[in-house]
């Protein structure tokens, strides 16, 4: 009988140390996902910085009158465009999670049918993960935010320097 005892209180054992397993990997998982949605955001916002700056050069060497009115335009359509990568981030980010959650969450019921009332403490485990993965998940989206903002700021400056410069040279 206590071979038994002992046989059942290590397949426990082993359950609950692959379900902890698994909890680990999914933070893990869902760390490097953030962090690689972040460097992709810094990547698009700092490509397009670069296209706008490219194309108020190149406006700004033209001789219209209206170069001006050209470079608030081109300077418009790429802080629209930034607003649309934050936007799309933070979905896609929020998908990514939502989707790793309710791997968690199923897994979960494949170790509360196993272990039944002995789930507890992978239970709040899991309730810690989801608690600390929602805050890191609303920080990577605050961050790309501020990026966003940021860059959109860097866009004004360009718009400004290259109306600056052509006024100069103008006069």
């Amino acid at each position: 009988m206590s071979t038994n005892g002992n046989l059942g209180e290590t397949v426990l054992n082993a359950v609950k140390s692959e379900a902890e397993a698994a909890l680990k990997k999914a933070q893990s998982d869902m760390e490097e996902m953030v962090n690689s949605f972040t460097k992709e955001a810094k990547d698009k916002i700092d490509l397009l910085i670069q296209e706008a700056d490219c194309k108020c050069q190149e406006i700004r060497k033209s001789t219209d009158d209206q170069v001006k009115s050209e470079i608030n335009k081109a300077i418009k359509e790429y802080s629209n465009i930034l607003n649309n990568i934050g936007k799309e981030m933070a979905k896609t980010i929020n998908d990514s999670w939502a989707g790793i959650k309710i791997k968690i969450e199923s897994a979960l019921e494949v170790v509360r049918g196993t272990l039944g009332k002995q789930t507890k403490e992978i239970e709040v485990q899991v309730k810690q993960m989801f608690k600390y993965a929602d805050k890191v998940i609303a920080d990577c989206i605050k961050t790309i935010q501020n990026m966003i903002k940021s860059g959109q700021s860097q866009l004004k400056n360009i718009g400004q320097k290259y109306i600056k410069n052509t006024y100069l040279t103008q006069v």
